[in-house]
């Protein structure tokens, strides 16, 4: 969790635990609260800066280059998730003062205005979560047809999350089923703000 604007970023390999966290190349400019997502090896940083709307880190090659921003920016904050949609090589992004949905071409970093149905798709739950996120809870793609929200509980002192499908069936409603429940993870020291590992 970060509570104040920082330009450091840290890495941390699964596949090399022993290596624990490990500092890469830090961002063009501090940010805070921003919203972020990882993306085909790049990881994308939306807004939590003045200065810049966004940056992109290449993994592989270890350096941010600036995003560009669409004309909407400068008087809108973006809502999160911002959601991606590879099947077109584009992040979709919704911007609260006229609700628009904006599209991010990645590949030639570009903004596009969404227009494609202009309307919402309903939900249809097929099972009942067993705990129910708080408003803003981030939404987290895990690939495929599945996602994850997590969320810090006070009332817990630790992290909690729910795992769930979510597909098309093709009839114009979005169908979601809980998938692996919900469980809590790291206990979360409010002192200090640090997030302690398991």
């Amino acid at each position: 969790m970060i509570s104040r604007s920082t330009d450091q970023v840290f890495r941390f390999d699964f596949k090399h635990t022993e290596l624990g966290w490990v500092k890469v190349t830090s961002m063009l400019y501090c940010r805070g609260f921003s919203e972020v997502l990882a993306l085909q090896g790049k990881i994308y940083v939306f807004e939590g800066s003045d200065v810049c709307f966004g940056e992109v880190y290449d993994v592989s090659g270890n350096i941010w280059v600036p995003m560009c921003a669409p004309s909407i920016a400068e008087c809108s904050e973006i809502s999160h998730p911002v959601l991606p949609d590879s099947s077109r090589s584009r992040i979709l992004v919704h911007f609260r003062a006229d609700r628009s949905l904006y599209a991010y071409y990645y590949n030639d970093n570009s903004w596009a205005y969404d227009v494609l149905d202009k309307k919402w798709l309903p939900v249809k739950l097929l099972t009942e979560f067993s705990s129910h996120p708080p408003v803003g809870a981030p939404l987290i793609h895990l690939g495929n047809d599945k996602w994850c929200m997590v969320w810090h509980s006070y009332t817990l002192n630790c992290f909690e999350h729910v795992k769930f499908r979510m597909w098309n069936n093709g009839h114009g409603e979005i169908y979601a089923a809980v998938d692996g429940g919900h469980g809590t993870s790291a206990s979360f020291r409010s002192a200090d703000h640090e997030i302690l590992m398991p």
